[in-house]
């Protein structure tokens, strides 16, 4: 083996990705890796003296599709938060029905907002985030400035944790309720971090997201349960208990 030659056959198109002859016998030393890896063989460059390696059979690159995979994998743990609580707030709507009878229907299209989040969030929708976040933060904001519900609830805990009594458990459920919603939240905004192409265009999506969420909550409740509509004035003057 003379200088400057390297060990093994060059496939089809080899001197594309090595480079090209400039006239004067010198090859261009620059190489195109491009999305392939190979085996590789080695040589030395009769220049410079330095070992180079070429690559032999193209192959596509199972290096950088693992990495890719393993991030896909990793960006899936707040998805799956936002898919626990929500199915755990869909589970709570479901058994306060059956202690109210009448919210049965309000609580059936309240739920579908969650289902929405959830899918469109698996889609990687900003849109599927946007609706979780105004949805369960409606609610929680709702039942900390505007209802006793949540701190009924926490109240009916204590009793049943020292009593071993429990008395209310139609206001016990507000508690993982609350807290399904707040994993909801979280789990939206921490998807929503990860994405790659954010911007101030994400606001108007948000604000829009939000009114129209808040506009179904609204018509649902006017539907099958006026009374609750006492919620959204409250709401706009927020006070603690």
């Amino acid at each position: 083996m003379e200088d400057g030659d390297f060990v093994g056959s060059k496939p089809p198109g080899a001197e594309a990705a090595l480079g090209h002859s400039n006239g004067d016998g010198d090859e261009d030393q620059q190489v195109s890796l491009k999305d392939y890896q190979g085996k590789q063989r080695c040589g030395f460059d009769s220049q410079t003296g330095l070992r180079r390696s070429i690559t032999g059979t193209f192959t596509p690159m199972r290096a950088y599709s693992s990495v890719m995979q393993s991030a896909n994998e990793q960006s899936k743990a707040p998805q799956w938060l936002t898919l626990a609580g929500g199915c755990g707030f869909i589970a709570v709507l479901g058994i306060s029905a059956l202690f109210e009878a009448d919210i049965r229907w309000l609580h059936f299209f309240q739920a579908w907002m969650y289902v929405a989040a959830i899918i469109l969030g698996f889609r990687r929708s900003r849109w599927g985030y946007f609706i979780g976040i105004s949805a369960a933060g409606l609610w929680d904001y709702a039942n900390i400035f505007a209802t006793t519900f949540f701190f009924d609830g926490l109240q009916q805990l204590s009793l049943w944790i020292h009593t071993g009594h429990l008395e209310r458990p139609d206001l016990l459920i507000a508690v993982p309720a609350w807290f399904s919603n707040l994993a909801v939240i979280v789990g939206c905004i921490w998807t929503y971090s990860r994405m790659r192409e954010k911007g101030l265009s994400d606001a108007w999506r948000f604000v829009v997201t939000f009114a129209l969420t808040t506009g179904f909550f609204a018509l649902d409740m006017l539907l099958f349960q006026p009374r609750y509509l006492a919620l959204f004035p409250r709401m706009l003057h927020p006070h603690l208990p």
